[in-house]
């Protein structure tokens, strides 16, 4: 999936150090510019490796050669960045340094974007357009678009004023969400972990642009096809090994793009898709799984799982950050699921880096109880899933368009504050769990009782 390419073998040996340390799983290729030292030089090696790769390409070069990183990346196209470490040469470095600088790289492949005032749209494109205000490239960070009219009421509810249509946010960490109008910064929303209450500032200078969300999927198709390119081609590596690809499906964005990714590699006979329903799933999830199910002709198994149970007639507690028991019969009767398919297993998944450090450290490929599990999508940002999908004619879930960011259990500790909140606002939601116990036991228990 990833091409490390460095100036010269002395680099390389340093790199490879840092390979073996943090990557060691990866099966990262490791390549060298042959020490040339001029962009003119490196560019139809680099030029040539970097469309046929089918990899994400990564360029680390050093504060020496930072002028030849700047005209490269002026010619990369949105797979393949060159990125500067802050010493002389790459091979000053300690493995440490390299290890963090490549984590950068990634995260500038991922998060890249920019604004085209010519016509009107956000391009994930750094040559596409100018740049940002106050935009930035931690591996930490995603970014997504605010699709939709409806999405657009929510943010402004909290924000004080609606923004422009369909407008790319940039989340941070610490709760922190940047709201962008063109290329300056409209607003910005503080979610908490807790209760029911984000909180919203805008900047009265900045007027809200609308984009077109026909806009959007022309000026992004060629990072869209990009980004397809380099997943499809890692999915290939599997093609022949597997009798059966199981994809666990949960109805949200992520599972649902690896789905399609499975289908286009390996077809509609060897594909199953899981589902596993808790009893506290929110009611758009299994609706959208059992719709889209059918217009994708995809086979689908459904789990069902005692969550609901453990609380109505178990007498268990809520689940809290600290005792998330159900998550562990979630997990459970999802590896029970895989034990009945038949043959041999490939368990395609879509975790991506920036949902947590934790699957941000996970190589692209693992093993566990014996089965092998891939994540195709590990590079791919937000918002280059909601464009994929809406490029194959798939429509999201109708909770995103309400302002999720992530989809689950209604009862689940990790929603936030923005979820809470939209939980107790949206008619969506108040129409389906209004009269629900566990939904307003989860509410009070938020301190959101003000709100039901």
């Amino acid at each position: 999936m990833y091409t490390v390419i460095v100036r010269s073998k002395k680099d390389r040996d340093a790199v490879n150090v840092t390979i073996r340390k943090y990557y060691s799983e990866w099966g990262i290729e490791l390549l060298t510019l042959k020490g040339a030292r001029t962009p003119e030089k490196a560019r139809d090696l680099l030029l040539d490796i970097a469309e046929n790769s089918n990899t994400f390409v990564i360029v680390l070069l050093g504060r020496e050669d930072r002028e030849m990183a700047r005209a490269l990346n002026e010619m990369l196209p949105p797979t393949a960045v060159a990125h500067v470490v802050p010493r002389a040469r790459v091979r000053n470095a300690r493995p440490a340094t390299i290890f963090k600088e490549t984590e950068k790289a990634r995260a500038t492949i991922r998060l890249a974007a920019a604004w085209d005032p010519e016509n009107n749209v956000y391009v994930l494109d750094r040559n596409a357009g100018v740049g940002l205000e106050g935009y930035g490239y931690s591996p930490a960070y995603d970014d997504f678009f605010a699709l939709g009219e409806e999405f657009a009421v929510s943010l402004g509810s909290v924000l004080g004023s609606k923004p422009g249509l369909n407008s790319l946010i940039l989340r941070k960490m610490g709760g922190l969400h940047v709201v962008y109008s063109g290329k300056r910064v409209f607003g910005t929303l503080h979610i908490p972990d807790t209760g029911c209450s984000p909180r919203g500032f805008i900047r009265r200078d900045v007027e809200p642009i609308d984009v077109e969300l026909n806009n959007l999927l022309e000026f992004n198709r060629h990072v869209i096809e990009g980004f397809l390119k380099v997943s499809l081609n890692f999915l290939s590596r599997f093609k022949g090994a597997y009798d059966t690809i199981a994809v666990p499906w949960s109805g949200g964005k992520d599972s649902t793009a690896a789905l399609l990714l499975a289908l286009k590699v390996f077809g509609h006979k060897r594909v199953i898709a899981v589902y596993v329903d808790t009893g506290v799933d929110f009611p758009q999830n299994r609706e959208y799984v059992e719709k889209i199910a059918k217009r994708l002709s995809v086979r689908l198994l459904s789990v069902n799982v005692s969550v609901r149970n453990g609380l109505e007639k178990e007498g268990l507690p809520l689940p809290t950050h600290n005792n998330r028991w159900c998550t562990a019969r979630k997990v459970e009767a999802l590896k029970s699921a895989l034990r009945t398919l038949p043959g041999r297993v490939l368990v395609i998944l879509g975790d991506r880096d920036s949902e947590s450090e934790a699957r941000s450290r996970r190589p692209p490929v693992r093993s566990e109880e014996g089965r092998t599990l891939v994540a195709p999508l590990k590079q791919w940002a937000t918002a280059h899933v909601q464009l994929f999908l809406l490029m194959e004619g798939v429509p999201l879930n109708p909770l995103y368009y309400v302002g999720f960011y992530r989809l689950g259990c209604y009862i689940c500790p990790a929603l936030r504050s923005w979820e809470t909140y939209l939980m107790s606002k949206a008619p969506c939601i108040r129409d389906k769990l209004g009269d629900d116990p566990l939904f307003r036991a989860f509410m009070k228990h938020r301190g959101c009782e003000d709100f039901i």
